[in-house]
């Protein structure tokens, strides 16, 4: 079952790690924002260049969250920790560099076209790459957009094969419903998804490597821009973590992989396009974009209500906010439903449930006041506890086990009815698990119960 899409505060939101790509990263950021991306979650690498500054009006206009994110070899952690913190704040995540743009091919936006693939079992979309070469500039022109310096690319079928691996315009990025992922293993193309749960193409074939062949771009692909010139990719060998490999001023692998036997301006015309749908001449265009990308808390409020509140509805709405005792009497009748209603009124909703919550936590912030926040993460509880009770999924397992130490912290009498709940549930995985011999399940599962009695016991 899906989750209403108004319960998320993003419909998508793009995903990247940097270090040092100030000159790059403001244009990147303006183009995505035309195609569709609602929000970017950054992780700043141990940038030393004035990365901050750029990026300064976008995280005043909640457009940018900015993490600091030091040390080396960080971008698998990134995307996990993307997915772990935000995967209830982000209908879709993309993943995906700086020097990566994303390209509808039909002049739609990017959620319209993942919209029409996800569902089901379909939790990803792996998108094919676009190789752009030099276009023979030599030296670096920062007083010109990447789009419009770099308009050569490789032929579509560009797949060199190395180690009996495809590569160049093989290679994919994900487009990924985050709640079905289970993490980032060890290729930051791909995901590991959840079990029942996979990538397909644009043509619905299932992908199940970080490449997909033949190249698939009728629909949607991702304009590659990682030669540019001979200097700026001499510079881009230096920072990458493999530098200390290479001798100093080594461009390695440039002649290789710039390609520039095609011509390719088509990305310039749909930003124009977009630009004009978008933007009124002489705006601000960051102002407007900025304004339409803003979390809707009333939209959200809205869809708590219709998912948390049966038959509750907008007349009533006044009057159960400006009486606190309406809304203890309205929340003991919900508590009533809750306990009467079947277990077919559950089944299925685990993740709305979960939403809800991290909505209600979210709005509790900022958007609601402390009792009606509490009221909406209560309620989000009861239904979680209820649903629990009723027919789990294997993915409702993962995703609960998955939130269980965020809501083990909130300080509710209910959360120690969900441990109890679970301590009943659980032991039925755990003897599933090791029938199928699934000893890492088993043992993750096995672990976790003894923790909650351990919790059950302290909460007494």
């Amino acid at each position: 079952m899906s989750v209403d899409k108004d319960l998320f505060m993003y419909g998508l939101a793009a995903v990247t790690i940097v270090r040092d790509e100030a000159p790059y990263i403001k244009e990147w950021l303006d183009y995505h924002l035309l195609a569709g991306v609602d929000h970017f979650l950054i992780y700043n690498n141990e940038s030393s260049d004035n990365l901050q500054e750029v990026l300064k009006p976008y995280v005043e206009k909640h457009l940018v969250t900015l993490i600091p994110y030091p040390k080396t070899y960080r971008q698998l952690m990134a995307y996990n920790d993307a997915v772990k913190y935000f995967k209830y704040y982000c209908r879709q995540m993309v993943f995906i560099d700086v020097d990566e743009f994303i390209f509808p091919q039909n002049g739609k936006n990017i959620l319209d076209v993942t919209d029409e693939i996800l569902g089901d079992n379909v939790a990803g979309l792996a998108v094919n790459l676009h190789t752009f070469g030099s276009n023979g500039f030599e030296k670096a022109d920062y007083s010109i957009g990447v789009l419009e310096r770099f308009t050569r690319r490789a032929e579509d079928n560009w797949t060199p094969i190395e180690n009996n691996i495809p590569l160049g315009n093989a290679a994919v990025k994900t487009i990924a419903d985050p709640r079905r992922l289970k993490m980032f293993v060890d290729n930051t193309h791909v995901p590991e998804y959840f079990e029942d749960y996979h990538a397909v193409n644009e043509n619905c074939e299932v992908v199940e490597k970080f490449f997909n062949v033949p190249v698939t771009s009728n629909k949607i692909v991702i304009n590659y821009y990682g030669t540019k010139s001979r200097e700026e990719y001499a510079e881009k060998v230096h920072k990458r973590e493999t530098a200390r490999f290479v001798k100093r001023n080594e461009p390695v692998g440039f002649d290789a992989n710039d390609r520039n036997e095609i011509f390719d301006d088509g990305i310039l015309a749909y930003r124009e396009k977009l630009r004009a749908e978008q933007i009124s001449d002489g705006s601000d265009a960051l102002k407007i974009l900025a304004g339409r990308k803003r979390i809707n808390g009333r939209r959200m409020f809205a869809a708590l209500v219709r998912n948390l509140t049966p038959d509750f509805t907008k007349s009533n709405l006044k009057d159960f906010f400006a009486n606190p005792k309406n809304r203890t009497t309205y929340f003991n009748d919900l508590i009533k439903f809750y306990k009467k209603a079947p277990p077919t009124f559950f089944a299925g909703n685990l993740e709305t449930y979960l939403t809800c919550l991290s909505v209600s936590s979210y709005l509790r912030k900022g958007y609601l006041d402390d009792t009606t926040g509490a009221f909406f993460e209560e309620a989000s509880l009861n239904a979680i506890c209820k649903t629990f009770a009723s027919n789990l999924s294997l993915l409702d397992l993962r995703l609960l086990v998955a939130e269980l130490p965020r809501i083990l912290a909130i300080p509710s009498a209910t959360v120690k009815a969900l441990v109890t709940v679970c301590l009943e549930i659980f032991p039925q995985f755990l003897e599933d698990f090791r029938v199928k011999g699934d000893i890492k399940n088993f043992e993750e599962l096995s672990y976790l119960i003894k923790m909650l009695r351990v919790f059950s016991l302290y909460r007494k």
